[in-house]
């Protein structure tokens, strides 16, 4: 999300600035439609909230471990078998 353009120091800041307020918003809206679903579902599963918040595996598992490090949810189940409920 961080553009860096060393041509443009000045502007790095700003920009900076703006895509970690856009991301926050993002992981926030990401976050409650996880834990919505959660809270529909009882689990949630990587591939689950891939297809619910249409976002690749690499981004989904982000979120999910973002989620697990602020105790939101916790993990049950290793591997491929893993699925994430309400902490």
């Amino acid at each position: 999300f961080v553009v860096i353009q060393l041509y443009h120091k000045r502007w790095f800041h700003a920009i900076y600035l703006l895509n970690n307020i856009e991301f926050s918003r993002l992981i926030s809206h990401f976050t409650t439609a996880s834990l919505s679903y959660i809270n529909k579902n009882g689990s949630i599963t990587r591939s689950e909230a891939q297809e619910i918040l249409s976002v690749g595996q690499t981004r989904a598992i982000y979120i999910l471990k973002e989620m697990v490090n602020e105790n939101l949810i916790k993990t049950v189940g290793k591997e491929k078998r893993t699925m994430y409920i309400k902490n």
